[in-house]
């Protein structure tokens, strides 16, 4: 008896879809790796940014248009600012001292940590603040900025946070930047904007200390105690990191992630940190959080989120990861491990 036409088809697409649909949920099991130890802390966020505080007692990060404080301590407990800007929340970033946390958001407000209170505004004539940077032991800020009447991004620009209105344009044709970078010392920042080249200014005076050719993709990590660079390069679905030497302007490794990196960051005891998203086609399938060392060996692979990630930081003190994710049904979250946990978990 012969089979319809309709059938046929069927039958075919039927048979077609099966190792399709076997990919779709042995495979992506593979890349994430083995899930990740229970966080240290977990609370639910928005897709908004994270910072830890220099001295490495707090997590600052948003929740719908709220900014939460959480005390990392045995016990955390998370605590809330007040006056917090109606606008959509760019960056975070916390003094020095770890005394103030700065919240950009068009303008930039400045909160004392002890009463959660506002001390100022501060506002650019005539600019929006895209996204900033704080320098780690100055009152010196890096930011993106751009005209208040076309909301559009025009330059990189640093001026100092008590002085905003003199300003020193950095690079003047700088455009998609997509990451920048201190150096944890202070000394130098890094800015990638898409382009063929890396620029490395030297904090004392703002001049150009080094430009490193790249094609740099998503995130810079400057390593805080050795003059190295690690930049992420690739698309959606395959990166590399290569690291460069800034005091030569060498290429010293470069090693192949899978995915789609999120999150770059040097730990203090030199070894790096990346968080990377995974796809299968187009549909997010998962995060993973690797740990590598500077020749590209991986230490560890486990995974943290569901489906999306957006967002990795790392206290200075080396003992606390945070991310930054969206867990499916549970929505976006933001956790914290130990350390210790992540890498003994491998």
């Amino acid at each position: 008896m012969k089979w319809p036409n309709w059938k046929r088809v069927a039958v075919f697409l039927l048979l077609s879809l099966l190792p399709i649909t076997a990919c779709l949920f042995f495979f992506p099991c593979t890349r994430l790796g083995p899930p990740a130890p229970p966080p240290f802390f977990e609370h639910v966020a928005s897709n908004g940014p994270i910072a830890f505080s220099p001295d490495s007692k707090w997590l600052a990060f948003t929740q719908d248009k709220r900014v939460l404080l959480c005390r990392l301590a045995d016990h955390p407990a998370v605590e809330e600012l007040t006056e917090v800007p109606e606008s959509t929340i760019m960056s975070l970033a916390f003094s020095g001292d770890s005394t103030r946390l700065i919240v950009g958001s068009g303008a930039l407000s400045e909160y004392d940590i002890a009463t959660r209170k506002l001390i100022r505004n501060i506002e650019i004539r005539d600019h929006a603040i895209s996204n900033f940077w704080l320098c780690p032991h100055s009152e010196k800020i890096v930011a993106t900025l751009s005209k208040k009447t076309t909301n559009y991004t025009t330059s990189l620009e640093s001026f100092d946070l008590n002085n905003p209105e003199h300003r020193t344009r950095l690079h003047p044709n700088l455009n998609q930047i997509s990451d920048v970078k201190f150096s944890k010392d202070g000394q130098f920042v890094a800015a990638a904007d898409g382009g063929n080249l890396i620029y490395v200014w030297n904090t004392t005076d703002w001049s150009v200390h080094r430009q490193i050719p790249s094609r740099p993709y998503g995130k810079l990590a400057l390593h805080w105690s050795a003059p190295t660079i690690a930049v992420a390069e690739g698309e959606d679905h395959r990166s590399s990191v290569h690291i460069w030497s800034m005091a030569e302007v060498k290429h010293l490794a470069r090693w192949k992630t899978q995915g789609n990196l999120r999150g770059l960051e040097y730990h203090k005891d030199g070894d790096l940190i990346t968080l990377n998203q995974h796809y299968f086609f187009t549909l997010p399938q998962g995060c993973s959080l690797g740990v590598w060392d500077v020749q590209g060996r991986r230490k560890s692979w486990l995974g943290v989120h569901n489906s999306f990630a957006y967002h990795l930081a790392l206290s200075n003190d080396g003992e606390f990861v945070a991310t930054l994710g969206n867990d499916g049904p549970t929505g976006w979250r933001v956790k914290v491990w130990r350390w210790e946990h992540l890498v003994s978990a491998r």
